[in-house]
C-alpha cells in the first residue's frame, strides 16, 4: 500500500505543477494584452504554450507582445521553459 500511495502522490504533484504553469501563462497574457483566457485553454507542446479559443485579433496582440509575455512566464516559474506562444 505504501508504494501505491506514493505513486498517487507523485501523480497529484505533477498535475498541480502543470496547473500552476498554466495559470502563470494565463496571468502573463492578461497582464500584457488584457485578454482573459482560462487555464484550461492553455496546453504545452515541446516548449510552446498553445492557447485555444481566442480570435485572430487576440492572437495578433499576443504575437506582438510575445517577448515580454515569455519573459514574465519564465521568470515566474522554473518547472518548464516556455519558448513560444501559439
Amino acid at each position: 500500500m505504501l508504494n501505491i500511495r506514493e505513486f498517487f502522490k507523485k501523480i497529484q504533484s505533477i498535475q498541480t505543477r502543470e496547473m500552476f504553469t498554466r495559470v502563470i501563462v494565463a496571468e502573463a497574457v492578461k497582464k500584457h494584452t488584457n485578454i482573459d483566457i482560462s487555464a484550461e485553454a492553455v496546453s504545452f507542446s515541446s516548449g510552446a504554450a498553445i492557447i485555444k479559443g481566442i480570435p485572430q485579433a487576440g492572437r495578433s496582440v499576443i504575437f506582438i507582445k510575445k517577448e515580454s509575455i515569455l519573459l514574465d512566464i519564465n521568470n515566474a516559474q522554473n518547472e518548464r521553459v516556455v519558448t513560444d506562444i501559439r
